[in-house]
């Protein structure tokens, strides 16, 4: 036999009741608010909360029994998401606020950094590295540096 559970259902009220009967019935609503819906509206109905679990189609009462304890305390927001849930923003609102008001002016590429001279300083110049061509270069210099005869097939020589 099932034990009792610690805490039960507070007496839900009229417009509760018609919000989780609004949910339960909604077609186009998110699914985990309609089995939380679901599963209070079992619990409502006197159900135990296990047989609200399988009504709702969660595996276990301990998932009702916090759901119960949740809409006891905050009433219609216990079915939404918990606080810690989904993404964490990338950006607070100060942060957001002067990305906005950066965006509309015209880049300054000295002061952003983003200059041709600013690239080659933080990647070093490797110009002479771009291409086939470049390589090609860079192995008939290598080569000749270490006196070793260099030959390839796409290209006879620099």
């Amino acid at each position: 036999m099932a034990r009792a559970p610690k805490e039960s259902l507070r007496a839900v009220t009229a417009a509760e009741r018609e919000g989780l009967q609004r949910l339960h019935a909604a077609g186009s609503e998110r699914v985990d608010h309609v089995r939380r819906a679901t599963a209070l509206l079992a619990v409502a109905q006197g159900h135990s909360f296990a047989h609200a679990a399988r009504q709702a189609g969660f595996h276990s009462a301990s998932t009702v029994t916090g759901l119960v304890l949740r809409f006891n305390a905050q009433g219609l927001e216990a079915l939404h998401s918990g606080a810690g849930r989904g993404r964490k923003p990338v950006y607070d609102a100060a942060a957001r606020a002067r990305i906005v008001a950066t965006a509309p002016r015209p880049p300054d590429r000295t002061r952003d950094g983003t200059t041709q001279t600013a690239a080659r300083r933080r990647h070093g110049d490797r110009s002479a590295h771009r291409g086939k061509k470049g390589l090609i270069a860079l192995a008939w210099r290598l080569g000749e540096a270490a006196g070793v005869p260099v030959w390839c097939q796409a290209e006879a020589g620099p």
